[in-house]
């Protein structure tokens, strides 16, 4: 359209497609910014629950190796709530026990209080303990262990 000196200008419909446009690609925009917020906060979520499986496996780990042998009147193998207890050499720390309760996975040494070793974003659904016996062999436990996250939202990162 031209106006009184000769010049063209923009017309109305000019102005609603390139908003239209300009619409479009901030939706665009906007849905991918979103998408990477989302895959960065399950990406926090699967780091929080490996991390804590990784303390809990080591902490595990340390005291099967430490320990003298297992108490079998006291521990409970093959069940989703398992108990392992420990005989150490250290009097203070006998019996160490490894149980589940109320989704958390607690250690407890000796008389002392049980320190729970999830974090409280966690919650531990399964324990379960194997025992493996061989003649002539030290005893081996396999350790099964599922956890979830406590936020019902995020729960999807289950592992």
């Amino acid at each position: 359209m031209k106006n009184c000196s000769g010049k063209s200008g923009t017309t109305l419909l000019e102005i609603l497609i390139y908003f239209s446009i300009l619409a479009v690609a901030l939706f665009v925009a906007m849905t991918f910014a979103i998408q990477i917020l989302d895959v960065n906060r399950l990406s926090g979520n699967y780091s929080e629950l490996q991390t804590n499986l990784d303390f809990i496996t080591e902490k595990l780990s340390k005291a099967i190796y430490k320990a003298e042998g297992i108490n079998s009147e006291q521990s409970e193998f093959d069940v989703d709530d398992s108990i392992l207890s420990l005989t150490l050499e250290d009097l203070a720390k006998n019996p160490t026990k490894f149980y589940l309760e109320n989704g958390n996975i607690y250690m407890r040494e000796g008389e002392d209080a049980a320190m729970k070793l999830n974090s409280d974003l966690i919650k531990i659904d399964v324990l379960r303990l194997h025992r493996l016996t061989y003649p002539k062999s030290p005893d081996q436990i396999i350790v099964y262990i599922q956890a979830s996250m406590k936020n019902e939202q995020i729960a999807k990162t289950d592992k």
